[in-house]
């Protein structure tokens, strides 16, 4: 589904506002197929892993390998590491 077409294409809305309805966020927004004619927003990559210590960054290489550009996402948490317990014997 080309979300291009999110406004005037009923099964691209209802599949967006599925996925929005159950937390998942596409991570691209920009158009994905540059040509003359149609340019399209078709490939995308959707998450729903947003808290707060995520950081998610993608984005679209400018490389003219095909008529479509090819996507990409990085995702890292930043976990907090607890301190390890030092045991001691008690004799």
């Amino acid at each position: 589904f080309d979300l291009l077409k999110v406004d005037n294409h009923l099964q691209t809305s209802s599949l967006l506002n599925e996925f929005l309805a159950n937390s998942f966020l596409p991570c691209i927004s920009k158009l994905t197929r540059i040509t003359d004619h149609p340019q399209t927003l078709i490939d995308n990559i959707y998450t729903n892993n947003i808290q707060q210590e995520t950081v998610i960054k993608s984005g679209i290489l400018l490389e003219d390998i095909s008529d479509r550009l090819p996507i990409v996402c990085s995702v890292s948490t930043q976990r907090h590491h607890q301190e390890k317990l030092k045991m001691k014997t008690i004799e």
